[in-house]
This record gives structure tokens, C-alpha cells and sequence, in this order.
């Protein structure tokens, strides 16, 4: 069951996917006298990373969540075995929207990016 739903609005991975990746978040460092000291901070992080075709009008869908400061992201978990709910948000660095198709009407994008949880 593939289902990607941001800020309330289901997203059609057409010929597309999500890949969760939990992430550590953890803080490291070494002291002087060369020993590495890890501090676990959290645990479990989501981290998604989505790629899918879509069309202009999706495009400025996710044009928009760029610039969010916050999304309300909802994803099947494998891990957790259900539906689960997170506030995200895209790392710009990662959006790619690369123009694959262009027609008289529409324009059709190959879409990427990652969703990380704060």
C-alpha cells in the first residue's frame, strides 16, 4: 500500500515511489584527548525520499510546499506497519523538477525530493 498524503492532499505516485529511511539524529565529537563521545538525541526520524512524474499543474503544488515552513505529511510506514503522521518539511536542496514532455496543453516533470521530520 503506497499512499502519500501532504497538507491534506493525496498525492498520485504515479509511476513513482517513497522510500523511508528512519534516521538517527545524534551528536558527535572528540575530545582532546582523541576519544569520540555520541550523544543520541532521537531516534526513529522520518525521512522520505519521493520520486514521481507529474504534470504542471502538481508542479506548483510542490513549487509551494518548497517554501513551507511546515507540512502535515501522512505515509504508509513499513516499520510501523500503518498509516502514521508527521510534520515535515522539503528540503530545497533535494527538489528536483526536470521537464520530460512538453505539449501544447500541459508540461510533464519528472519530481524528487525529501521530506525530513523536525
Amino acid at each position: 500500500m503506497i499512499q502519500l498524503i501532504i497538507n491534506g492532499t493525496e498525492i498520485k505516485l504515479n509511476a513513482g515511489s517513497y522510500k523511508e529511511f528512519p534516521r538517527v539524529k545524534e551528536n558527535r565529537s572528540k575530545t582532546e584527548a582523541g576519544t569520540t563521545h555520541r550523544d543520541i538525541i532521537r531516534t526513529g526520524i522520518g525521512h522520505l525520499e519521493v520520486s514521481m512524474n507529474s504534470d504542471d499543474v502538481e508542479k506548483a503544488f510542490f513549487d509551494d510546499c518548497v517554501d513551507a515552513s511546515e507540512l502535515t505529511v501522512k505515509y504508509w510506514s513499513e516499520r510501523a506497519g500503518a498509516l502514521v503522521t508527521k510534520s515535515m518539511f522539503m528540503d530545497p536542496d533535494s527538489y528536483s523538477a526536470d521537464l520530460v514532455v512538453e505539449t501544447s496543453i500541459h508540461r510533464y516533470y519528472n519530481i524528487s525530493f525529501t521530506l525530513e521530520e523536525f
